[in-house]
């Protein structure tokens, strides 16, 4: 979509996010930095569990807190204007990004081009757990930091051979101190242990386990890979559409 469409879709009640990096929004240069990038974020009536966090490389939600409203950015809504042409508007004395969608935004934005690819083998194995455990996300995801997996061996396998695996649900260490979210929290986990049990060619080890974001340490990061539920999604959509499924 070219910034003319988008731009003239937007509606009163859309967000303009300026996504560039402070210095170079300020750079004095226009030769040297010419453009700044645009994210439109529009309003939505509720959060998708899945899109929050950025846990969905394709979609945000959040809520913005001086409103009080919940909005929806996609990735294909970026666009880039003259940078010159921000110097004629102030930013709005209200409606600003609180610390943690401000750190999340960068973030998610870097996910879509550096998130780590799964074995296909190990997607299709998964693949109907995957959906299930989409829908169950919706309604609690928004309880969930992230979802990262530790599959051995992290490569293709042929047919008999199955993938070992083990799940870990990353969830604020405040979500964890109230009990009614803690059971929610629990009871995803189980829902989730559930569904990959029934994974044929993937064993899971022990339980999917809900662990603090103060607990889950760096070391565990580097042996573990970050999963999103909608990884397969698009390519799936198009071999189902060219299989006439």
């Amino acid at each position: 979509m070219v910034a003319e469409e988008l731009l003239t879709e937007t509606t009163a009640g859309d967000l303009a996010i300026v996504a560039t990096q402070d210095c170079d929004l300020v750079c004095e240069s226009f030769a040297d930095e010419p453009y700044a990038e645009i994210l439109v974020a529009r309003r939505i009536e509720r959060a998708d569990g899945n899109c929050l966090y950025g846990k969905n490389p394709r979609r945000l939600h959040f809520v913005l807190e001086a409103t009080g409203a919940t909005y929806e950015v996609q990735a294909i809504s970026r666009i880039s204007i003259p940078r010159e042409r921000l110097a004629e508007y102030d930013p709005h004395p209200t409606l600003t990004l609180d610390e943690a969608t401000t750190r999340t935004l960068p973030q998610w934005l870097g996910k879509r081009y550096a998130r780590t690819a799964l074995p296909d083998m190990f997607n299709e194995r998964i693949r109907r757990a995957q959906g299930k455990i989409r829908d169950a996300l919706k309604k609690d995801g928004e309880l969930v930091e992230a979802i990262f997996l530790t599959i051995i061996p992290n490569g293709e396998l042929p047919p008999k051979e199955p993938y070992t695996l083990l799940v870990r649900v990353v969830a604020r260490e405040s979500s964890l101190l109230d009990p009614e979210l803690e059971q929610r929290l629990e009871r995803l986990a189980e829902r989730m242990t559930a569904q990959f049990r029934k994974c044929a060619g993937v064993t899971l080890v022990g339980e999917c386990v809900v662990v603090s974001d103060e607990e889950f340490t760096f070391a565990d990061m580097s042996r573990s890979v970050e999963w999103d539920v909608y990884d397969d999604l698009s390519d799936r959509a198009e071999a189902d559409a060219a299989n006439g499924d």
